[in-house]
């Protein structure tokens, strides 16, 4: 007699959607079921099975009322984004917003925002970010780009953290306070996000994405008290930078923030890179 797994596996060889919906009815009789159905879910997206996946994908995700519920789908979801099967991962994305148990949606949102951060995917980072990502999160996204190079993503990214009313929604602890203390929190918060993606870019050695993020960073701490800026890890930003980031900055860029003021073993590593011939 031949086991369900062995008839799973022939029907996913050929991915024959027909040959799998005729082993589906001993599955659901199969004190295995859930097991037995998390394997084709996770086989189908990983191969890119558009039609087999769609067999078990509606039932999964009605059974998926709660986060432990749910925890057969993040395998999915990665193997898809990160092989690049579009048709399958657009469909995951689509149903995990479409849930209306919050917990489980909330869960399997971030799990696909930071599989699509990973894989570099625009498409769905740049859908998941109409949604209400919370800011741990979108920090840890910033950061992960930065380690990664992820230079389309990271606009995407930056472009949300600079919109002032995006990061006030991502931190509805600071909703209750007057709104001059959320602007406030508002601008201490996306100087945090900065310098932790800075950061991280940094210690990866991203030279492209500091250079893109360190403007920005430097506004940012121009709308906080310069008190609290070596809260901020300004110095030892500067510090880390190596040449080729100002190389990559240009000549204009460093001018000015020559002109901004930075501290004085940074001005004078770009007084040297400025003389150099290769500075564009």
């Amino acid at each position: 007699m031949v086991s369900p797994e062995r008839e799973i596996i022939n029907a996913l060889k050929l991915d024959n959607p027909s040959a799998l919906s005729k082993v589906l009815p001993k599955i659901r009789a199969s004190p295995r079921e859930d097991e037995l159905i998390e394997l084709i879910l996770y086989e189908t997206a990983s191969n890119g099975y558009l039609k087999s996946y769609q067999l078990v994908a509606e039932q999964v995700f009605r059974h998926a009322v709660d986060v432990k519920s749910s925890m057969r789908i993040p395998p999915a979801i990665r193997a898809s984004i990160r092989k690049g099967h579009r048709a399958v991962a657009d469909d995951l994305v689509a149903r995990i917003l479409d849930m209306a148990q919050p917990e489980p949606r909330r869960f399997l949102m971030v799990c696909a925002f930071h599989c699509a951060v990973a894989a570099d995917d625009t498409a769905i980072v740049e859908r998941i970010l109409r949604e209400e990502i919370l800011y741990a999160e979108f920090q840890k996204a910033m950061s992960g780009a930065a380690e990664s190079c992820s230079m389309e993503v990271m606009t995407l990214l930056l472009d949300g953290l600079l919109d002032d009313e995006k990061t006030r929604s991502r931190a509805p602890w600071i909703q209750s306070k007057t709104e001059e203390e959320i602007q406030h929190n508002v601008h201490l918060l996306q100087a945090q996000c900065l310098m932790t993606a800075l950061c991280s870019a940094i210690g990866a050695g991203a030279h492209e994405v500091a250079a893109f993020l360190l403007q920005p960073y430097l506004e940012c701490l121009e709308d906080i008290s310069p008190v609290s800026h070596e809260n901020f890890n300004k110095t030892e930003i500067f510090t880390g930078l190596d040449d080729e980031v100002y190389l990559l900055l240009g000549r204009e860029e460093c001018k000015k923030l020559l002109a901004a003021g930075v501290p004085v073993f940074a001005g004078r590593r770009i007084d040297r890179c400025l003389k150099m011939d290769i500075m564009p």
